[in-house]
């Protein structure tokens, strides 16, 4: 994760009903995103009924290496 720039177009897909995007939005997320989409994240996983989406996040969530974070994740 990077810069604290956060894109438009992914968090529409991240809080669509539809799982395709939110699959497109994090696997955009987990290869460019950056510490400030970890609150969407959280919230996401906190109230997606999709085993898979919350699979994902926590995957997503335990890969993070940016000190940057760690208040965040706190």
């Amino acid at each position: 994760m990077t810069t604290n720039k956060l894109n438009d177009t992914i968090l529409k897909n991240l809080y669509s009903d539809n799982e395709v995007s939110i699959e497109k939005a994090l696997e955009n997320i987990a290869q460019n995103g950056n510490s400030a989409y970890i609150p969407s994240l959280v919230d996401i996983l906190n109230t997606s009924e999709s085993i898979a989406i919350k699979n994902r996040i926590s995957k997503i969530l335990a890969e993070v290496k940016h000190t940057d974070s760690v208040p965040l994740l706190i």
